[in-house]
């Protein structure tokens, strides 16, 4: 968090195998939403209801959370 506060710029790389998706753009710390939601709502969308809601609730809840959003600048592609 500290180094989106001094620099907003930002780069997500994703590749599989010589296929990649590079996305560059400007992050901010959006302070108007629920991190816990945040993490509730992935958590269930990748474990289930009943074990995301658990896993939130028991571990991910603790942990001091942070949502962020990015506005993309620039994509770049390569398809393998």
């Amino acid at each position: 968090m500290k180094n989106v506060l001094r620099d907003e710029r930002v780069a997500l790389l994703i590749h599989e195998g010589y296929s990649y998706l590079l996305v560059e753009g400007r992050a901010r710390i959006a302070k108007e939403r629920d991190p816990l939601k945040d993490i509730e709502r992935l958590a269930v969308r990748y474990q289930g209801e009943a074990e995301g809601r658990k896993a939130a609730r028991n571990n991910y809840w603790k942990q001091e959370r942070v949502s962020m959003e990015v506005v993309p600048t620039k994509f770049v592609e390569q398809l393998g």
